[in-house]
């Protein structure tokens, strides 16, 4: 099958989902859907704020307030530039593939000010693209898809075709300061108790997640890996492991999947 075809088919699976925006929900014919970050989130030991923040305030000689409010503003800087690099590199790939999108722009650069240069982590993405082998070509950007018997949708930032075997390839951006920082030797949750808690573990899961959403309509996936964004302008791919076994057999422990 074409690659463009492969794209093609990708966007019609999942096309009748409906994504909204501002309050991150998923929905298919009016039954709404539980994010893949939400899923994620039930083998996650939340960060108990309150607890936390005396001790770090003290160490810091500020006030608790200080010490939350520099705490949220650390966290919403990092979502914005991590939103401007995803849109970045979501524009750059259409304009360097032609990738089907519905996306409208004038500029590869548009959302940059006049004068301002690419951010490290943009310059990181470019070398990336630069660098990307051959047989690997991108079919599909911020692909929502979902399952309904699993009640879970998500979106993938990139898709790729290994156009040696008509695989799809699942790859993320990743602008993290810190890929494998765990907290006090923590671990993960549940079934995946044996996996450090560190943002890598999760990404983990989270590809295999997607995984499943693609090979549930037909698809086989024969990779998934991190690209790691660094501040440094340079990049590093991380693979992830297969562990859609552990997810699968979770789902169908579970009374309404019985029926799988």
């Amino acid at each position: 099958m074409e690659h463009k075809e492969i794209g093609r088919k990708l966007i019609e699976h999942f096309k009748v989902m409906i994504f909204d925006e501002p309050s991150h929900t998923y929905k298919v014919a009016g039954k709404g859907l539980t994010p893949v970050s939400t899923f994620i989130k039930k083998f996650v030991k939340p960060f108990d704020v309150d607890k936390v923040a005396p001790f770090s305030a003290k160490k810091e000689g500020v006030t608790v307030e200080e010490i939350k409010a520099k705490w949220d503003k650390i966290k919403n800087e990092a979502c914005d530039n991590g939103t401007k690099v995803h849109d970045f590199g979501e524009r750059f790939v259409i304009d360097k593939y032609k990738v089907e999108s519905d996306l409208e722009y004038s500029s590869v650069l548009q959302h940059l000010k006049n004068d301002e240069k690419l951010q490290p982590k943009s310059e990181a993405l470019v070398k990336f693209w630069k660098k990307m082998p051959e047989h690997y070509y991108p079919v599909a950007l911020e692909l929502r898809m979902f399952c309904l018997e699993m009640g879970i949708a998500g979106t993938a930032d990139i898709i790729l075709v290994d156009k040696r075997d008509g695989s799809l390839v699942i790859a993320d951006y990743k602008t993290n300061k810190d890929l494998f920082k765990q907290y006090k030797q923590q671990k993960l949750l549940g079934i995946f108790k044996h996996m450090n808690d560190t943002p890598y573990s999760k990404y983990k899961v989270q590809l295999s997640t997607y995984q499943i959403l693609l090979e549930k309509v037909g698809f086989k996936v024969s990779r998934r890996f991190l690209i790691w964004l660094k501040e440094d302008g340079e990049y590093e791919i991380f693979d992830t492991s297969d562990i859609t076994k552990d997810i699968i057999s979770y789902f169908k422990a579970k009374v309404e999947y019985a029926n799988w």
